[in-house]
């Protein structure tokens, strides 16, 4: 990993960068809201990485320090298991915060470890430097607590859909929710995990991910080239997940509605 650093902090090429660190931070609904005078007491407190390919930004278990903003690349945070081999919790993408919830939390190490991908680039904001101004400030604690509450419900989202759907209804899912927009209806995924980062994402092994896009495959579903998933049929894929051909998810009978565990 590589930083800005700190060497020129009071020439004008440090003036520079942090002037452009800031305009990409105002992108994310987390720092938008900052006033000026917020700028000045955050802005000591905030570096830019550029982080290699399989590099890793922070370890399981180390010290809290900062939270950061993914500028470009993407990052997979996942826990080490007791056993061996490690969980996928979350695939960061550009334009994510992550390490937020810790300024609620008195447990102060990071709870997973967040690798890289690709080669990303990441803005670390102090994390003490943020919390003098959360005290000082309930806007931000609410928007930073709204960015919360959604990241939880999507969370949620994630476990009941892996407690409650097959694994082809997964895999089904999870294609859905990357295929781009595009007008002309094109449906074209470009995956940029590998097979056994997704598979461990969506709490299956490699092998079930590799039958269930063969199956798929076969059924003439979806065309697979290397990295590349063309939807041939999206009505189909839309009711494997268990969608109706709107993108609605149907109601379920009274037996599925317990969201005792997503509470």
């Amino acid at each position: 990993m590589k930083g800005t650093g700190r060497e020129n902090d009071e020439g004008e090429g440090w003036l520079f960068v942090s002037r452009v660190i800031e305009d990409k931070l105002k992108r994310s609904e987390l720092f938008s809201p900052l006033s000026t005078g917020q700028w000045e007491q955050l802005r000591p407190g905030i570096t830019m990485q550029e982080v290699a390919k399989n590099g890793v930004l922070f370890q399981q278990n180390q010290p809290f320090t900062h939270l950061y903003y993914l500028d470009e690349g993407i990052f997979k945070l996942g826990l080490e298991m007791a056993e061996g081999g490690e969980k996928i919790v979350h695939i960061a993408k550009a334009g994510e915060t992550f390490a937020t919830a810790l300024m609620f939390l008195d447990r102060k190490v990071y709870p997973v470890t967040a690798q890289a991908i690709k080669k990303s680039r990441v803005i670390g904001v102090n994390a003490a430097h943020f919390r003098k101004m959360l005290i000082n400030s309930p806007e931000l604690c609410m928007t930073l607590l709204g960015e919360l509450s959604q990241r939880l419900s999507a969370h949620l989202g994630n476990v009941r859909n892996n407690c409650l759907r097959n694994a082809q209804s997964r895999v089904a899912r999870y294609l859905l929710e990357e295929l781009p927009h595009d007008p002309y209806g094109h449906h074209v995924i470009q995956l940029e995990i590998s097979k056994q980062t997704l598979a461990s994402l969506l709490s299956i092994t490699p092998e079930t991910l590799s039958r269930s896009l063969s199956e798929f495959e076969k059924k003439k579903i979806i065309f697979m080239q290397n990295r590349q998933i063309q939807i041939l049929d999206l009505k189909a894929l839309k009711n494997i997940a268990g969608l109706c051909t709107n993108g609605v998810e149907p109601r379920r009978k009274k037996v599925e509605k317990d969201n005792t565990l997503f509470v």
